[in-house]
């Protein structure tokens, strides 16, 4: 069965599994669309497997994740009102029970192996107080 974001969790209890994507895998965590951690770990408490389809091209040391405007969400919030708007969302490993990519099923995600660049690593400390900072 294949259904709406809105509706998965609705047939958890009747699905063989959950499959997932990821936006960006990295050593503890996987980010994916906001909605997919909290979908992991219900699959998880009902004892189905979670498996994240992706390339292995995804596996980053680290990613920025951003908060939208809230004003998407609500245009015109009470003065007290705080709106929350992300697009992504982290899942620990420790929801997800398979990775599937270009090179087979594998219970480890894959992994980075590549040196960051120094230059890479000073823009990394300039914008970290802008977003949050995923390792």
């Amino acid at each position: 069965m294949i259904t709406t974001d809105a509706e998965l969790f609705s047939h958890v209890d009747e699905a063989d599994m959950v499959m997932v994507g990821a936006d960006a895998i990295l050593t503890q965590c996987i980010v994916n669309k906001t909605g997919t951690s909290v979908l992991a770990l219900y699959a998880r408490e009902k004892e189905r497997e979670v498996y994240v389809v992706s390339s292995s091209y995804k596996a980053f040391p680290f990613v920025f994740l951003k908060e939208e405007n809230g004003e998407e969400v609500w245009k015109e919030a009470p003065h007290r009102v705080t709106v929350v708007n992300r697009y992504f969302d982290v899942t620990p490993l420790s929801h997800i029970t398979h990775f599937i990519t270009e090179n087979g099923i594998s219970d480890a995600p894959p992994s980075f192996h590549f040196p960051v660049a120094e230059e890479i690593q000073r823009i990394k400390k300039i914008i970290s107080p802008s977003y949050m900072l995923v390792e």
